[in-house]
């Protein structure tokens, strides 16, 4: 009561707190013994607050002591009473023993803690476990790669390819395992772009094309009529539904057929979507009834698989299911014993694209480049520091690189790689991130901040980095090479930041050198000769000269980036549309040796001939850097 400071407790009040009646006296200074002091001065603060109408409620936890001495957590909620004149009379509320709900969210808390933690540990356990397995397995394969090209015995050669496959069969595992542990931490992310899906089958396909014709085994895609060119997904996810689905069934099958179908069913018209159903369907071992659902579990394979013939991890189908499921979809499993099996993916109101102009800039990707095509390639002399703390790693760099006119430097640590940089002034550093003395990152920090290192192209050669770690390492460096690096992802690094000469004897195309004349010993065919003689004889008169100006701006802008991404990932559907896109460039200004080059990428492109496709890509960067130093000759001699 306001007017005679009385105060009431309730038995029930008391017993909250332990006492009996006649225990806790009704006067205020009893709340004021039991209330924890600090706890006390925000009540009376609250009090006044409200009384005075700066909050209009009273709510508030608070601790007071129990009798046995302990802290409970109490919730107190108040109102007033006024009487007809509005003037305040008294308080009236309740009070809530929230101890156990305190305690129980303090658990929830701590567990939730630790799980974040073990999470944390987990991943830096398989970011490091990653690492580590891979700088092996970078010699491993790295070596059997060199040795490859040297021995030439059939039985030995037979040997390094059962090596070089088992290797890269433990990266696969390891990249499951990663992938896996991403998904269970929730930091999987999804890209959304649009993707033509029958490319994507027919590609994937093309990567199983060798041992499903060794098995003899009949595939087909079949697709509607109706199914739209584009639809809205995470492309890079989809093809590895896919490339499981698929590897799967050729893994699985050792005679019959394998077939993909897939249809659209219109969702909803006014917004353009639809349902997109597609089926892997194979005659291999098929499932047994009790096993449909077992086999998407994470570690699980079907029981009674012969491990010894088939392997894996257990992993690929749990991972499938995981991205279906984040992407919106459904996927079962069907069929019988020994009898073949189909599993069907459902997605789900997705976006059809109308308009392919909406292509974003695709995400920076590992590389996954292929062999050069038979390509010879004469790099300027050049001086390369390779730094990184394993020995094995830089003999192999140092291997792969022993073809051309390069000083090769090493370092052990990031300490040293600083200190060499500085006194030798390399033209190029591979740098490994991480290294004990001074971490790679930290050394690349200190050599672009220094005024006569920074612009000494820096390519990171390490391990797949986490993902915070990877857009710092993006930031840092000039580029990015993932162990287990090949020869040809190494080279084709090397060719964006070193002078060099390029020559394809296996095409009609030309790639032309930094001399900008043909080097001798080169067999040159009659296609070569017109199109160097286009080069040469292009009249470079005053306005020809400012629109050549414009397509070389062109080519070594928006175009080389792209030319730099597709060149990566090899996409059938975007070297598609970076053709187009050139060739219109090409046609624009009339420039006669890079119309042709489009034509005949085009036709290799719609003949799905990924081995010519790749050969021709190589030799982009040879053609815009003819074309700049042809300009430039040209300049020079008008100015003469």
């Amino acid at each position: 009561n306001i007017q005679t400071n009385e105060v009431y407790y309730s038995s029930r009040w008391k017993g909250i707190l332990g006492y009996s009646d006649d225990e806790i006296e009704n006067n205020l200074s009893a709340f004021e013994r039991l209330v924890d002091p600090e706890d006390g001065k925000k009540v009376f603060t609250l009090v006044e607050d409200y009384f005075s109408g700066k909050v209009d409620q009273f709510n508030i936890e608070l601790k007071m002591r129990h009798k046995n001495g302990t802290y409970r957590n109490i919730l107190s909620r108040a109102f007033a009473e006024m009487d007809a004149d509005g003037q305040f009379i008294r308080i009236v509320g309740t009070h809530m023993d929230i101890t156990e709900q305190k305690r129980a969210e303090e658990e929830l808390k701590k567990a939730r803690e630790e799980a974040d933690a073990a999470n944390r540990a987990k991943s830096e356990f398989l970011a490091n476990m990653s690492h580590e397995i891979r700088t092996p397995m970078n010699a491993i394969l790295g070596f059997t790669e060199i040795l490859d090209e040297k021995i030439h015995d059939e039985q030995y050669r037979s040997y390094l390819s059962m090596i070089g496959v088992s290797g890269r069969l433990l990266m696969t595992l390891i990249n499951e395992i990663l992938d896996f542990s991403k998904i269970e931490a929730g930091k999987m992310k999804l890209e959304y772009k649009p993707v033509n899906p029958v490319f994507v089958f027919k590609e994937i396909a093309g990567m199983f094309s060798q041992e499903i014709e060794e098995k003899g085994l009949e595939f087909t895609v079949k697709t509607d009529l109706n199914m739209p060119e584009y639809l809205l997904f995470d492309e890079v996810r989809f093809r590895q539904i896919i490339l499981n689905l698929l590897g799967n069934a050729v893994k699985f099958t050792e005679s019959g057929t394998i077939k993909i179908e897939a249809e659209t069913q219109i969702c909803d018209k006014a917004f353009d979507t639809v349902d997109f159903i597609f089926s892997v369907e194979d005659t291999g071992i098929g499932i047994a009834d009790e096993q449909k659902e077992n086999i998407f579990n994470a570690f699980e394979q079907q029981t009674g698989q012969d491990h010894a013939t088939y392997g894996g991890t257990g992993l690929g189908l749990a991972i499938t299911r995981r991205l279906v499921e984040m992407m919106g979809g459904v996927i079962t499993a069907s069929g019988k014993k020994s009898r073949g099996s189909i599993f069907t993916v459902k997605f789900q109101n997705i976006q059809k694209v109308n308009d392919v102009n909406i292509l974003e800039e695709k995400n920076d990707m590992p590389i996954n480049s292929d062999d050069s095509g038979g390509s010879v390639i004469i790099f300027d002399k050049a001086a390369i520091l390779i730094a990184d703390d394993i020995k094995v790693n830089r003999m192999l760099l140092h291997e792969f690189l022993t073809d051309y006119d390069f000083e090769i430097i090493e370092a052990e640590n990031g300490r040293q790689a600083v200190d060499l940089a500085i006194d030798h002034h390399p033209d190029l550093i591979l740098m490994d991130m991480k290294m004990p003395v001074m971490c790679g990152q930290k050394a690349t920090q200190i050599l672009k901040i220094g005024e006569d290192t920074k612009d000494i192209p820096i390519v990171a050669v390490t391990a797949p980095p986490m993902q915070g770690t990877k857009e710092k390492i993006s930031v840092l460096c000039d580029g990015y090479l993932r162990k287990p690096v090949r020869k040809s992802e190494l080279i084709a690094k090397l060719r964006l930041f070193l002078k060099h000469s390029i020559k394809n004897p296996n095409s009609s195309y030309p790639v032309y050198s930094d001399s900008g004349r043909s080097e001798t010993g080169w067999s040159e065919t009659g296609s070569e000769i017109e199109n160097e003689r286009q080069f040469e004889t292009f009249t470079f008169d005053p306005k020809s000269r400012k629109q050549l100006s414009r397509l070389i701006d062109i080519l070594t802008t928006s175009l080389m980036s792209r030319w730099e991404e597709i060149n990566d990932m090899l996409i059938m559907d975007d070297i598609r549309q970076f053709c187009a896109d050139l060739d219109h460039a090409a046609r624009e200004y009339s420039f006669r040796p890079i119309i042709n080059f489009c034509d005949k990428l085009y036709i290799n492109i719609e003949s799905y001939n990924v081995v010519e496709v790749q050969k021709l890509l190589a030799e982009f960067p040879g053609i815009v850097e003819k074309l700049e130093k042809n300009m430039l000759m040209h300049t020079i001699n008008q100015e003469a």
